[in-house]
């Protein structure tokens, strides 16, 4: 392990007020050196890649888990091309919002992830995804990324909902961000990926990964996350600040890592339909 205070300017790339901790590793690979931090926060956790060129590092990827054999192989041009070049998408079944809903909701406390990435703290896409396939029998998703899984679903359904719309048992989400700052590429903050339970507006129960507890949680409101994972400081014109879709329902919130609400695929021939989610909340409701 290695300290970032190493690199001249690796104080540059993290928020010294954030509540996480950062353990960095060197690595070689094809002849480069590079930087591998691995982030651990109470509910989040991410991995973050720089290039490392004599005492200073430049910022390549961050994801919640960041592969090196993947990301540069010559012969798959993107993490998603890998897992989805046949991806096919549908509107799912009440029933299933239900299903899915139910299961988040019974296995609080009760679902470990100690033998997911990091023993539990890189576990939020591979936690939602293993009890979405344990709630409905089928496959969701098949990477353990929140940027693939949001690029994903907003590929497949880039209509929006209002918020009311959305039922217990849709996806959270909020990619891992960075932002670039005149000449610097800087940390915006790491993704997250959750289930979303009951109740209304901002009160409304949110259950993912616990990266400190490496255990299932209702750990976040509606309100909890958008305050945790929106940026007020950034400026993102190509994102909407706030859109909700259906299945998988979007919520993107402009700013620090795009937020997210979706629910879970569902069987063919189910049609999406969609309506502009309303503006009074202070976030700009527009498609990019």
């Amino acid at each position: 392990m290695v300290a970032l205070s190493r690199y001249d300017n690796g104080a540059e790339f993290f928020d010294p007020a954030s509540d996480a901790s950062f353990t960095a590793q060197e690595l070689v690979y094809s002849g480069q050196r590079f930087l591998l931090v691995t982030e651990t926060g109470d509910e989040d956790g991410g991995q973050h890649l720089f290039e490392v060129e004599e005492n200073s590092i430049a910022h390549v990827a961050s994801d919640t888990i960041i592969d090196l054999e993947t990301l540069f192989s010559p012969t798959i041009s993107s993490f998603a091309d890998r897992f989805n070049r046949n991806l096919s998408c549908q509107v799912s079944y009440k029933d299933d919002h239900e299903l899915a809903h139910d299961m988040a909701q019974s296995l609080v406390g009760n679902y470990s992830s100690k033998s997911g990435p990091d023993g539990g703290n890189l576990a939020c896409v591979w936690a939602v995804r293993r009890i979405l396939k344990k709630a409905l029998g089928r496959v969701v998703h098949k990477s353990d990324l929140t940027t693939t899984f949001e690029n994903e679903l907003d590929d497949c359904f880039p209509d929006d909902l209002p918020e009311s719309d959305i039922l217990p048992g849709g996806i959270v989400i909020s990619p891992t961000t960075w932002k670039k700052v005149g000449s610097k590429i800087v940390r915006v903050g790491t993704g997250h990926v959750g289930i979303l339970g009951e109740g209304s507006g901002e009160s409304r129960l949110i259950y993912s990964n616990s990266s400190s507890k490496a255990n299932w949680a209702q750990n976040f409101t509606v309100g909890s996350w958008y305050a945790r994972y929106r940026d007020k400081r950034t400026e993102r014109p190509f994102l909407p600040d706030s859109v909700l879709q259906p299945v998988e329902q979007l919520t993107r919130i402009e700013g620090q890592r795009q937020a997210a609400v979706r629910t879970v695929p569902g069987p063919p021939n189910q049609a999406s339909s969609a309506t502009r989610r309303d503006r009074d909340r202070g976030y700009r409701a527009a498609r990019p």
